[in-house]
Formats: C-alpha cells, sequence, structure tokens
C-alpha cells in the first residue's frame, strides 16, 4: 500500500491472500521436538542461517523443501551441524501438517511481502521466528505467536529462537491469531470492497 501511495499516488486495500488454516489446525497435538525451516533452496530464503541457528543452540532442525541450494545446504549442515540437521525434499501438504506439529518453532529468515509458510505454522500451533521486517510484521503477532528480530544475522536469530525456546508460547494462541487468514475471512473482506467499489461507481 506504501508502494502504491509512494509511485501511483492512489490509497490501497490491503486484502491478505486465504491460508488454509482450517487443514493445518486440524493437525493431532504431538511432541514438538525439532526447529523446523521451510522454503526453495534459494539465496533470499537464508534457509543457512536455520542451519547456523541449529549449530549454535544444539537443537535438531528439520529443512524442508527443494532448490538449487540443496547441496550446498546439506554440506554446510554437515560441516557446522553434523548429525542435527534432516532434509524432506518436497514434502507432501500431510507430511508438511505434520513437520509443522512437531516443530517447537519455525525459523522464517526471509524478507517477504508476505509469507503463507508463518501463517500454516502457527494454524499448527508452531510459533514463528521471523524478520521484523516485510510480511512477517503483519503475520506474526509478536511476542505472543512468536519473536521478531531486527537483522538477517546468526546472533539475531539464534538469540530470537532460544528465547522463543524458553518462553514456550501456547499452541492454542497460535492457531487462534493464525484463524484471522482463513479463506472465509478473505471472502467476507474481497466482497465487501467489491461492495464498496460498486457503490462507489
Amino acid at each position: 500500500a506504501d508502494r502504491i501511495k509512494r509511485y501511483y499516488g492512489r490509497e490501497a486495500r490491503v486484502i491478505a491472500p486465504p491460508v488454509d488454516v482450517d487443514y493445518f489446525s486440524a493437525a493431532p497435538d504431538t511432541e514438538r521436538g525439532h526447529l523446523l525451516a521451510f522454503s526453495r533452496f534459494i539465496p533470499y530464503k537464508r534457509i543457512d542461517l536455520a542451519v547456523r541457528v541449529a549449530a549454535d543452540l544444539g537443537e535438531p532442525l528439520v529443512i524442508a523443501g527443494s532448490g538449487p541450494m540443496e547441496t550446498e545446504l546439506r554440506g554446510l549442515a554437515d560441516e557446522i551441524a553434523p548429525g542435527l540437521v534432516t532434509f524432506v525434499i518436497s514434502p507432501s501438504q500431510a507430511e508438511l501438517r505434520t513437520l509443522y506439529a512437531g516443530a517447537k518453532a519455525l525459523i522464517f529468515p526471509a524478507y517477504e511481502d508476505f509469507g503463507i509458510i508463518p501463517i500454516e505454522a502457527q494454524a499448527a500451533g508452531c510459533p514463528v521466528v521471523g524478520l521484523a521486517r516485510g510480511g512477517s510484521v503483519d503475520t506474526v503477532a509478536n511476542g505472543r505467536t512468536g519473536l521478531l528480530v531486527e537483522d538477517q544475522t546468526l546472533e539475531a536469530f539464534s538469540e530470537g529462537t532460544a528465547a522463543l525456546l524458553e518462553d514456550r508460547i501456547d499452541a492454542k494462541r497460535c492457531r487462534d491469531h493464525a484463524a484471522g487468514f482463513s479463506a472465509q475471512r478473505f471472502r467476507a473482506e474481497i466482497g465487501s470492497w467489491i461492495n464498496d467499489v460498486l457503490s462507489d461507481a
């Protein structure tokens, strides 16, 4: 909305995209035993930071996704976090839901305009450690459903993850927050916007 205002001089209503929160919130309760990073394996996603956090904290990490950096990430994991990192390549939705439900925290270092992954994680009761810029500011309730850090650095994400693990954020709070991004909410907001546009025409 800020960019549209700056470049086009027009006001814009922001409507978050729909997320299948019902599916992910139906994940069965399970013991949370690992950190999780999920995305395409490409540079700006900064999955390498998740590997470095796991090594720094001595916490097991599951990396889910696929992409051209797979070999590089596997090499980094073998080098600095031997035995701590498991790769799940191209997980199905059911596998992903299980991974979210079993995670102590999702590490999400990417600077995204929005980012659906943190909402899916919260819907499954998993808190998020994210960057305090971009979409994470809107999708993660800082201090309530996760923790936002200022920099894409090992120090920031390691300290943030350690603090989050110590705080033990309530899974129900995460699910309740994620419900605000449901498909039903999207349909209602889009419908309201269309009605407003037609009434002004």
